[in-house]
């Protein structure tokens, strides 16, 4: 395959189904379209400006109303026992201010209806005076998306902490 018949199959795939993890140019096109990748990403963005900025309206309004969330210790926290709402509350406490999440997008896989995100974040905090930001926390969040109107939001959150018996990637 020469240079233009790359460029003219790359022109025909919508915008980032290469980065969807399929193999060929049939496997590519069946990847999430960019537009869904921009709106989860979005969704990602406005949960963790929500957590970092004590945002209580702005990181609910990532979940659908029967979200689920497995946090950092492993709790499960049900729509009975109050859901996302109550999730975020504990969270927004045990937070605190003065953090900032960076998220970085790492997976994206269509599920039926749904969608699935692999998602790498560290949470960073920059004392008055200290010479360099500190990492306070490493992980992963796994996450399923759903249609909610015109919107896509977390149905299902899975929040793990990566430390030396989970990190994926080999030690330099």
């Amino acid at each position: 395959m020469d240079r233009r018949q790359i460029l003219e199959l790359s022109a025909a795939l919508p915008l980032g189904a290469a980065l969807a993890g399929a193999a060929g140019p049939a496997r590519a096109a069946e990847g999430p379209s960019a537009e869904v990748r921009a709106a989860i990403q979005d969704t990602q963005s406005r949960f963790v400006w929500g957590l970092d900025n004590a945002d209580m309206a702005m990181a609910a309004g990532a979940f659908s109303r029967d979200a689920t969330v497995r946090d950092i210790e492993g709790r499960l926290w049900r729509p009975a026992d109050g859901g996302a709402p109550a999730f975020l509350r504990s969270a927004i406490r045990a937070i605190g201010p003065g953090g900032s999440h960076y998220i970085q997008l790492n997976k994206l896989v269509a599920k039926g209806s749904a969608f699935v995100a692999t998602t790498y974040w560290s949470r960073l905090s920059w004392t008055a005076g200290a010479p360099a930001p500190a990492m306070q926390q490493l992980g992963l969040f796994t996450d399923t998306f759903v249609r909610d109107g015109q919107h896509l939001r977390i149905a299902e959150k899975v929040i793990t902490r990566w430390d030396s018996t989970t990190v994926s990637v080999a030690k330099l």
